[in-house]
């Protein structure tokens, strides 16, 4: 559709509407894969931004979110070792969280949602799980539940800590190549 064009989806008052006035390419859908894309204004926080909507799985955000996202996904994957037995968790399905003290390396910065992981047993290349941030908070020790406060204290030695909770989804085989 060229910018002379009236956009069948919205009412401009003659001219092109906004979604339309500019052709630019924008990243993929992160979520599907989706190239069909729309862009519009949304209202938020009392005022108007760019954003950007998949017609592929419908997600949508802001122009700013959807590009710094694509980004995100395209960042090195994040590498956690793990001991055995939450190796074997995560592999089992029976753990979706990684635990890990809150600071430089495991913070918001480092541990944004859409971020690839690579889960390994150990350092060894032959034990791994792939999958990508879900969710990311940072909390007191004392705050979890006594599941948690337990393999904190195991690991940690004491709950008076900061904690970064990484959620992980989408958790399969990783093929490495040797």
């Amino acid at each position: 559709m060229n910018s002379e064009t009236k956009c069948p989806k919205h009412t401009t008052g003659g001219g092109p509407c906004y979604c339309h006035a500019k052709q630019e390419v924008l990243p993929p859908c992160p979520f599907c894969g989706s190239t069909d894309l729309s862009k519009n204004l949304w209202s938020l926080n009392g005022g108007e931004v760019d954003a950007v909507e998949c017609n592929g799985c419908y997600a949508g955000a802001p122009k700013e979110s959807w590009i710094k996202r694509h980004k995100v996904v395209n960042e090195k994957p994040i590498f956690l070792p793990l001991n055995s037995k939450y190796y074997e968790a995560f592999h089992d399905g029976r753990k979706t969280e990684e635990l890990r003290q809150y600071g430089p390396r495991w913070n918001e910065k480092t541990c944004q949602v859409g971020r690839a992981v690579v889960l390994s047993k150990g350092y060894g290349k032959h034990a791994r799980l792939k999958g990508k941030v879900w969710r990311f908070f940072k909390q007191h020790g004392t705050l979890f539940g006594s599941g948690y406060q337990a393999a904190i204290l195991d690991v940690y030695g004491t709950l008076d800590i900061e904690i970064a909770c990484i959620g992980i989804s989408e958790i399969e085989p990783f093929k490495t190549l040797i």
